[in-house]
């Protein structure tokens, strides 16, 4: 079968962004910052596109979703004074109240680990299916692979904060959570200040992150995730082109340079 992009959009409500930072999602966020491999190499260049962000040091160029918040380049000034300061520096604007520089942030901690990880063998829609046997499935953001997924696994439970058709209540989110025996997870989590929610509620589960937003960092095995899917960028200079080209994920992953891959605990 054709491996589906790992990508979805979990859209945050804006009543609710702001207070969720504390406590346990900044610590996480935190401790990535802590504990970067290259936290002094320099920041080259920021790129904005239309649904990635990607932050170039020391030849290797980090990938965070921002979704939809850099649109409209607005953001000139911002990018203009991180070219020339350290990627520690980027990476401390994840702690920021403001999409935009979460996702900055993020992008900037994703370039700055260079974990030992290895290609993605099979599509990892496959390796939910395999990881949850007889059991349930709590699927944080609707994947492309979403139809596919329902049709394979005992149930599948849908948790999204945007208005789509056949989610989890709210109100029922924490028991759903805790009777999985897999949770599947975007990681625009980390940009909904969700991470550490899904985290702490799915301890009875494998727990994956997924996305090009995925630190691949074993700090993140300290908090629960069992499986980081995330991506690497092999070919720097064409992806950038794409990014410029303001295409969408699944056009900048058509134009070559970007592997899928993972990291285990």
């Amino acid at each position: 079968m054709e491996k589906a992009k790992n990508h979805c959009r979990h859209l945050p409500m804006a009543a609710s962004y702001s207070g969720l930072f504390e406590g346990g999602e900044r610590e996480i966020v935190r401790k990535m910052i802590d504990g970067l491999d290259r936290p002094k190499d320099i920041i080259e260049k920021v790129i904005i596109g239309d649904s990635l962000i990607g932050v170039l040091a020391g030849g290797r160029l980090g990938l965070s979703s921002h979704l939809g918040s850099g649109s409209h380049g607005k953001h000139g000034t911002l990018v203009g004074e991180l070219c020339g300061q350290t990627l520690y520096d980027g990476a401390r604007l994840s702690l920021q109240p403001d999409m935009i520089s979460t996702a900055i942030g993020i992008a900037a901690i994703n370039a700055g680990f260079t974990g030992d990880v290895s290609e993605e063998s099979s599509p990892i829609q496959e390796e939910i299916v395999t990881l949850s046997g007889s059991g349930e499935v709590a699927l944080v953001g609707k994947f492309p692979f979403f139809d596919w997924l329902k049709e394979r696994v005992k149930k599948l439970h849908l948790f999204e904060l945007q208005n789509v058709g056949g989610k989890v209540p709210e109100d029922q989110w924490s028991t759903t959570l805790q009777r999985a025996s897999v949770a599947a997870i975007t990681s625009t989590v980390f940009l909904t200040r969700y991470s550490y929610y899904y985290l702490s509620n799915t301890k009875n589960a494998k727990t994956i992150l997924i996305g090009p937003s995925t630190p691949l960092t074993p700090v993140l095995f300290e908090f629960g995730a069992d499986v980081l899917a995330g991506s690497r960028v092999s070919d720097p200079e064409r992806v950038i082109a794409n990014l410029h080209g303001n295409g969408c994920y699944s056009e900048v992953v058509k134009g070559g340079g970007i592997e899928f891959v993972l990291l285990r605990k």
